[in-house]
């Protein structure tokens, strides 16, 4: 087959081994990462009863939700700008970039958390501490996850896979599930507002302790003697990549926070079980990224667009396949793990389908959404995200009230198969490239930059 062909082509050229190299230590990050997270997820259930666990899921969401918002966009738009310094020789504006987005990012992260604050004073005072403890705690961990974000996305971009991923995606979760383990072994049930003040806690500490160790990168980044600012290029750049951002937490993440305001808590708590297992289909697709957005921005913006296309053709290929062969595993297996978050969560097997076939579609349209930010098309993604999120909230606005969770599944499922077409199309339209799983098995003459 031409594909096979040309994949052990790819495999013995420089660019190629770089890629696989990176994904591969990237992927074996995240591999222990998703499987600590899910441990993480799974010990407190058992740690916390059902109605908890709902309310934990809520809050949880929303500190990843509204701290990704809060970051300003940093995290894709770090992997975009010290990258094309650094291969321009530009340490004057990376020192600039770094210290006005540094500063940008603290004020809207103290902002975002004192808004969530300010609302969960609010409704302690009209409905009491059961249902506003969690929400202080979850606006302390907004204001840790925004900081740790920015400071892991910084250390990628200055090139340290290790250091950007390590101490969040598996040390704090390794620390939460101790956590959680020895509450269940000891017997001590936990509430929802225990557990995220412990996230918190704990996610200070390993973030602590990722600034002492990668304090040599963040000198060398601050060592320029020279600060240049292009600010105007940056807020222009910045503000499609930030509604990127948000809109793609929103879309991820929100729909948690929607099903437990308009229905019960318990089905909050089973809806969250079964999008942190559906999720476990986009890990390749968060690995590819991650290892290839670096590249990706210094390949376009030093001229090499034929390496850029052949670098994607591969990455959609250690993408797409093995993603498409976990939806059948997770057919075979969805039931069992589903119990091991409460027997009660079961019930939501076809959920956990649903979202499943949602996250392989995302992943057979490869890198696309990545490619189209780190190639200056970031608008035109914001524009398909925008309008995929609208119909995902108005769809479950409508029937989360009559469906409960499949209200909730089908429209976020239907809002991930859209979001992936579209930016497909955009990204043969524009640069001439099909990121696709379908570009794997075309020649590469049908997919090549001109």
């Amino acid at each position: 087959m031409p594909a096979i062909k040309d994949i052990k082509q790819l495999l013995e050229r420089v660019l190629a081994q770089k890629v696989v190299a990176a994904g591969a230590w990237t992927l074996g990050i995240k591999v222990a990462s998703a499987g600590f997270s899910y441990l993480m997820f799974v010990l407190i259930a058992n740690a916390i009863n059902a109605e908890d666990y709902g309310r934990f899921g809520i809050g949880f969401a929303i500190a990843i939700t509204l701290g990704n918002i809060a970051a300003l966009g940093t995290s894709t738009s770090l992997l975009r700008f010290l990258p094309q310094y650094a291969s321009t020789e530009r340490p004057d504006l990376a020192k600039g970039y770094f210290l006005d987005t540094a500063r940008a990012v603290a004020a809207s992260a103290i902002t975002v958390s004192l808004l969530i604050a300010a609302a969960a004073y609010y409704i302690k005072s009209a409905y009491g501490a059961a249902y506003s403890d969690f929400l202080f705690a979850a606006a302390a961990l907004t204001l840790m996850i925004t900081f740790t974000d920015f400071v892991s996305h910084a250390l990628r971009g200055l090139g340290s896979v290790s250091l950007s991923q390590i101490p969040k995606d598996v040390v704090w979760r390794i620390l939460v599930c101790l956590f959680a383990f020895i509450c269940i072994w000891l017997g001590w049930m936990q509430s929802e507002t225990s557990v995220l003040v412990f996230c918190f806690i704990s996610l200070a500490f390993v973030t602590l302790v990722q600034l002492i160790l990668g304090r040599h990168r963040f000198g060398n980044l601050l060592s320029a003697q020279h600060v240049t600012r292009d600010r105007a290029n940056w807020i222009r750049t910045m503000l499609p990549i930030w509604g990127v951002v948000s809109l793609t937490a929103l879309v991820q993440q929100f729909d948690v926070v929607v099903l437990g305001l308009l229905g019960r808590a318990e089905e909050g708590g089973a809806y969250f079980a079964a999008m942190r297992t559906a999720s476990l289909l986009s890990l390749l697709l968060l690995a590819g990224n991650l290892a290839a957005a670096p590249l990706m921005s210094s390949l376009y913006h030093s001229g090499d667009k034929s390496g850029l296309a052949r670098m994607v053709r591969l990455v959609s290929a250690g993408i797409g396949i093995p993603t498409l062969i976990g939806v059948v595993f997770l057919a075979l297996i969805g039931t069992w793990l589903l119990r091991l978050f409460d027997p009660m969560f079961v019930s939501a097997f076809p959920i956990l389908m649903i979202l499943g076939c949602g996250f392989a579609a995302e992943a057979a349209a490869g890198p696309s959404a990545y490619l189209l930010q780190m190639t200056g098309h970031e608008r035109t993604y914001l524009k398909i995200l925008a309008l995929s999120y609208l119909l995902v909230v108005a769809g479950q606005l409508i029937f989360v009230p009559i469906y409960g969770l499949l209200g909730a599944a089908v429209p976020s499922a239907l809002g991930m198969l859209f979001t992936a077409v579209m930016s497909t199309l955009a990204t043969r339209k524009a640069l001439n490239i099909d990121p696709s799983i379908i570009g794997v098995f075309r020649p590469a003459t049908s997919h090549t930059l001109v």
